[in-house]
């Protein structure tokens, strides 16, 4: 069985056409899911051991490192680690309260004060997990975790005309704790019967201290702001020129990236905030990181369907949500793959292939080599331990498989990579 599938050659997405194509050589691992949509959320954990992973019934913990289950809560509800890791808040599965979660037990041991009020959808916590703050009925709270106390709340004022607020994101800025909302205020502009609408949708920035409103960006939807605040990413309804960079302070526009605002699911700054990380969902199939400075693509990868990303705090790994499968990445930041320096990296040939697919390894690989290929959803299709190359060359036969999209998972005792095949 071993001599058949060594008469093959093995090659994988996109060395051949373009370096830009593959972002799975950076995959670390890759999980199947039971959540029927997927993960709408990803979330690491403090010290970047833990991985949350909402999906649209349950919320499930997987270790980083290896991918496997920890453990796993009802409901699906956005929520954070506090007091090293050893607690997980949330907004509670009948949004009328904010509950903890002992992350060893996995029970409520406390909640927060309530008002009363429902709760919407979104939350943020600030970065030194003091304060917590949440969309309610009208407004918005804010609490402070220790006391477990509504120390803020914000009101929505009246507006003539005004006949429907929606929230489409809350954050906390990253240095001063200003609060970030992106909402959608939908105005009666007209006495006819159905009554003629406009919606206007902004991200209005207000004080900490006093929930002054301090200047207000147009936006489509969603938002994300550096470390430093220095910028702000914009979400537009652009088709051609979907993201725009601002700087924060001046509100002065820098660049209009060139991807389709419709599509894209995810943005995130590099902590030095050089870099900004945007991936879309069905149509467009990308990552890219883009060059904050010159707007200037870095980095692009055609390679899967992205629902939506995180980076670890220490920016050394990505975690992205496709479909059912949940994968772990090398960050795009800390590896030569953002200077595009490929020398060492074995190039596959041809890909898509019809059955036959070689692998040039470019440089030795110390010991056996072992070759996994999986679907899409992660199942193993074929298996091949102790493969000795020749000439650094490996060579398989994938004529067996059904066309459609696959991941060739290459490793030694020095080597391990990730691509994906495509067999037609």
């Amino acid at each position: 069985m071993k001599s058949l599938f060594l008469s093959l050659a093995l090659l994988i997405a996109g060395y051949t056409s373009s370096f830009a194509d593959n972002y799975f050589q950076d995959t670390i691992w890759m999980k199947k899911t039971d959540q029927s949509n997927g993960f709408y959320m990803l979330k690491f954990s403090k010290n970047d051991s833990i991985i949350a992973g909402f999906g649209y019934q349950k919320t499930i913990f997987y270790e980083a490192k290896t991918g496997n289950e920890i453990a796993r809560i009802d409901g699906n509800k956005y929520g954070f680690f506090i007091n090293n890791d050893t607690r997980f808040i949330r907004i509670n599965n009948t949004r009328t309260g904010i509950e903890i979660i002992d992350m060893k037990t996995l029970k409520v041991v406390d909640t927060l004060e309530s008002d009363g009020k429902s709760f919407g959808e979104f939350a943020d916590i600030t970065d030194d997990g003091k304060y917590i703050v949440a969309i309610v009925q009208g407004g918005f709270n804010i609490w402070d975790i220790e006391s477990k106390k509504i120390i803020k709340s914000y009101t929505s004022k009246s507006e003539e005309n005004l006949i429907k607020i929606t929230a489409n994101q809350i954050s906390f800025s990253k240095i001063d704790n200003q609060v970030l909302i992106s909402l959608d205020k939908t105005y009666n502009i007209s006495n006819s019967s159905p009554p003629k609408t406009k919606t206007i949708s902004q991200i209005i920035v207000y004080g900490f201290e006093n929930l002054d409103s301090l200047k207000s960006f147009s936006t489509y939807s969603n938002f994300s702001i550096s470390k430093t605040n220095k910028y702000i990413a914009i979400k537009t309804s652009d088709n051609k020129n979907g993201v725009e960079i601002y700087d924060f302070a001046s509100k002065q526009l820098l660049h209009k990236l060139p991807v389709n605002g419709l599509n894209v699911t995810g943005m995130e700054f590099s902590s030095d905030e050089k870099y900004l990380v945007t991936t879309s969902g069905p149509d467009d199939n990308k990552l890219i990181v883009w060059d904050v400075v010159t707007g200037k693509t870095i980095k692009s990868n055609n390679d899967g369907s992205y629902d939506n990303f995180v980076i670890s705090h220490k920016q050394t790994n990505l975690a992205c949500s496709m479909g059912r499968s949940l994968i772990l990445n090398k960050s795009p930041f800390n590896q030569t793959s953002v200077s595009e320096n490929i020398d060492n990296i074995p190039i596959l040939y041809p890909n898509p292939t019809n059955g036959i697919v070689n692998i040039n390894l470019q440089s030795p690989i110390l010991g056996v080599v072992k070759i996994q290929i999986t679907n899409v959803n992660g199942n193993v299709l074929l298996n091949i331990s102790d493969i000795i190359p020749q000439n650094n060359m490996i060579s398989l036969n994938i004529a067996q498989l059904s066309i459609g999209t696959y991941f060739l998972n290459l490793s030694s005792n020095n080597f391990h990579q990730t691509y994906k095949l495509i067999k037609e």
